[in-house]
């Protein structure tokens, strides 16, 4: 059997939909499955250990990306004789994927547009309760291959090499790693609604290293010059901060997630990277809501919000806010998350003795 799964992007929602091929090669083991995502992000998909073929397409505008993707899809993809396309985005490029490739089944993923439009504009959630896209699109489909989704069956199936990651990325991150006492520090986000004040993360950063002996680790991109405020931290604690933002590939950004023992960001990729390399996350979500399937899963892990009557605003944050302040971000203040951060370190070393 020949799987073709589809995920062009965004960089978070690349890494839970991993997760979807593991389950497949856990119940397809001689099964060979490609990934198809835009140009940018192989990153994400290189060296996954269930993935045996990244295939990328470099999008353009237009009619010309229209009649570049059927040229993609015709000279580089049909020659594949793929069995089944699972698109597991559920955009027009992805759409036109499929029906430029009319000779192979294919199955698309449920997105939830009217549950989630519903929450957005009438505040109504009839997501409450759903699980995470982890597990979620797993769920949804696994009737079409005659084969049951069973959570604990998986986490046995990767805990054989791959202990308790339920989705992985890259070769660098597949192993298994000996946590380090350390905790990273991710205040970047796709969209500056959801990044929590950088000041914040500075004031979370600064009690874990004041009342714990765990290390702190900043990373970013490039772009998140925001982050030059943890120089500061990085002079009064020499050895102990390490402010890495723009300094580090992705996926070496990734490892120093995948090593660490402690996550805090935003509703954003590097959480959801830490989810997948069994790194606690805690999440700060603002602007948009857990119940849209990206709240963090492990046992250790905890999302930050508050209920206020206009969150959520939109269904990824890109939504200025129309408020004086965003509530929704500010009501999370610094002393509880480095409280909860601090007793969970402090368990944790314990724990260790």
């Amino acid at each position: 059997m020949r799987f073709l799964l589809i995920r062009f992007s965004s960089l978070g929602d690349i890494v839970l939909q991993t997760s979807f091929a593991s389950w497949l090669k856990s119940k397809y083991p001689q099964c060979h499955i490609s990934f198809l995502t835009l140009k940018g992000n192989e990153a994400l998909i290189q060296g996954h250990p269930h993935i045996d073929e990244l295939l990328v397409y470099k999008k353009g505008r237009g009619a010309s990306d229209i009649s570049n993707l059927y040229r993609f899809c015709r000279e580089e993809l049909k020659s594949k004789n793929f069995n089944l396309i699972v698109d597991l985005h559920g955009t027009t490029r992805s759409f036109l994927t499929r029906c430029f490739l009319p000779e192979v089944q294919s199955l698309a993923m449920d997105k939830r547009r009217f549950e989630r439009s519903l929450l957005v504009k009438a505040k109504i959630d009839l997501l409450k309760g759903e699980s995470s896209l982890h597990d979620r699109n797993l769920r949804d489909l696994a009737w079409a291959f005659n084969k049951s989704y069973d959570e604990d069956e998986l986490l046995s199936f990767l805990s054989k090499s791959f202990p308790n990651n339920l989705s992985l990325t890259t070769s660098s991150v597949s192993g298994k790693f000996q946590k380090e006492k350390a905790v990273v520090i991710a205040p970047g986000a796709s969209f500056k609604e959801k990044r929590w004040p950088v000041e914040r993360f500075y004031d979370v950063a600064l009690n874990i290293l004041e009342n714990t002996s765990f290390k702190c680790v900043v990373v970013g991109g490039p772009e998140d010059d925001f982050c030059s405020i943890f120089d500061q931290l990085q002079t009064q604690f020499p050895g102990r901060c390490e402010n890495l933002q723009g300094k580090l590939s992705l996926s070496k950004s990734m490892e120093v997630v995948a090593k660490a023992s402690l996550l805090i960001g935003n509703d954003s990729l590097m959480s959801h990277v830490a989810e997948s390399c069994s790194t606690p996350s805690y999440s700060i979500f603002g602007p948009t809501s857990e119940s849209f399937g990206f709240a963090p899963r492990l046992k250790d892990s905890h999302a930050f919000s508050v209920d206020i009557w206009c969150r959520p605003c939109s269904t990824t944050g890109s939504k200025t806010c129309f408020r004086k302040k965003p509530y929704c971000m500010l009501k999370t203040t610094s002393k509880i998350v480095s409280d909860k951060a601090i007793s969970y370190l402090n368990n944790l070393e314990a724990s260790d003795v």
